[in-house]
């Protein structure tokens, strides 16, 4: 499949998801908790096990010993109890044939692979994306930028976008809310991670991220702009998050 056949592809699964509103989640804390006060400045906690108690790393030990040798990890340093509260998601039953294909079908001519693509030639020009260089904060801030773009479209739907702080950290996840017809509904959440990272080099090597995730992060963006565009008004709230990772998957 081409990169433009795949990238279509992508989108639109996204739009039908999101239109569909099919797996109601809410995944972000707005008051995130201050750092705890121990350890170095500057370094971060982090659980390796869920089982065993997190412990203090400087980035350079992070680098090293974590994300060079694909180590997984979460880190846990605004949100010291993380590691030991179990994950419950919401499941719905994976739906065995297509549904609500008019909802649908209003959005998809409006998809523009052209728009997605140079997106992503945008996104992947930055030398990197890597949440501690200062190119890394730049395309966060081109996402932003982008997202209010977008979001200025509506005629329809008070659309909020805004920044999301990560204590100590210049680089800012991004959030776009759909506040609903019933906010009293669970929030639908749709997300992409906006950074990356080179393995190898992580603040000083090069890394576009084209694929990881720079796809993901212009799909959504590609959904989002059709969504609004057509005066996407949603029942339940959605929020569409680029999002900057504190862990490695």
């Amino acid at each position: 499949m081409t990169r433009a056949g795949a990238l279509l592809s992508s989108l639109l699964v996204v739009v039908a998801a999101v239109a569909v509103l099919a797996s109601p989640v809410k995944d972000h804390d707005a008051n995130a908790a201050e750092r705890v006060d121990m350890g170095k400045e500057g370094d971060r906690l982090i659980s390796l096990n869920p089982e065993v108690p997190p412990t203090w790393m400087s980035h350079g030990q992070v680098e090293r010993m974590l994300i060079r040798k694909g180590v997984r990890f979460m880190d846990v340093t605004e949100h010291p109890d993380e590691h030991k509260q179990p994950r419950v998601l919401s499941r719905r039953a994976f739906p065995t044939a297509p549904s609500h294909g008019d909802e649908v079908k209003q959005y998809l001519p409006l998809v523009d692979i052209a728009v997605a693509e140079a997106n992503l030639v945008v996104l992947s020009s930055f030398f990197t994306r890597y949440y501690l260089t200062e190119t890394g904060e730049q395309s966060a801030e081109w996402v932003f930028n982008k997202v209010q773009e977008y979001a200025a479209l509506s005629e329809v739907t008070n659309i909020t976008v805004s920044q999301f702080v990560h204590n100590g950290y210049n680089q800012k996840s991004v959030i776009a809310a759909f506040p609903g017809q019933d906010p009293s509904q669970p929030t639908v959440v749709i997300g992409a991670h906006q950074d990356s990272v080179n393995v190898n080099n992580p603040t000083g090597g090069r890394s576009p991220g084209a694929d990881d995730d720079g796809s993901g992060t212009v799909t959504i963006l590609e959904a989002f702009r059709v969504l609004v565009a057509n005066g996407f008004n949603p029942v339940y709230p959605v929020e569409f998050q680029w999002v900057r990772t504190q862990s490695t998957k």
